[in-house]
């Protein structure tokens, strides 16, 4: 069955002063929303079905029609607004997760790296290879330009720490 069947039939069983409006609209429209999201179907086309379904369902009372239209518009724009958060919110929880992992990672990269020129530092200074040890200063700079483009993917400076 349609939404804006569904929606026609709950509306209709509704008593004269349409209290539950808002628990139907909210109900069948939030299931949409979901469907939409879980499907790929238009969220278009569910909304303009759910205000099919409630103008067929206010026509018994064909005054009130306009008037729960825009309180239907005023519920649909609630719950569009609330699932956007949501939304939002966990895709923003993620990328901060994405990005701590990825400038952890950074920073353990430029450590190997650090910890490597040392290690070269000791052994060209324990086996005496002279040559090896003036090579090191720009070795050292080569190592931190690496680290620096690597840093740079993420605009992370693990050497200032900024």
């Amino acid at each position: 069955m349609s939404y804006r069947h569904i929606l026609e039939e709950e509306i209709r069983k509704l008593p004269q002063d349409m209290r539950g409006f808002e628990r139907v609209v909210r109900s069948v429209y939030a299931q949409a929303l979901e469907e939409a999201k879980r499907t790929g179907h238009s969220i278009e086309s569910m909304t303009y079905e759910i205000l099919e379904g409630v103008e067929a369902g206010c026509a018994k009372h064909p005054e009130e029609t306009e008037k729960q239209l825009k309180y239907a518009t005023e519920i649909m724009l609630d719950l569009l607004h609330h699932s956007a958060m949501v939304d939002i919110d966990k895709r923003h929880r993620e990328a901060r997760a994405a990005h701590a992992a990825l400038k952890e990672t950074i920073e353990k990269e430029a450590l190997h790296m650090q910890q490597t020129l040392e290690t070269l530092h000791h052994f060209s200074r324990d086996h005496r290879h002279e040559g090896l040890h003036t090579e090191l200063p720009k070795i050292s700079e080569m190592i931190h330009t690496y680290i620096e483009n690597l840093a740079g993917k993420i605009e992370y400076n693990p050497l200032s720490g900024k």
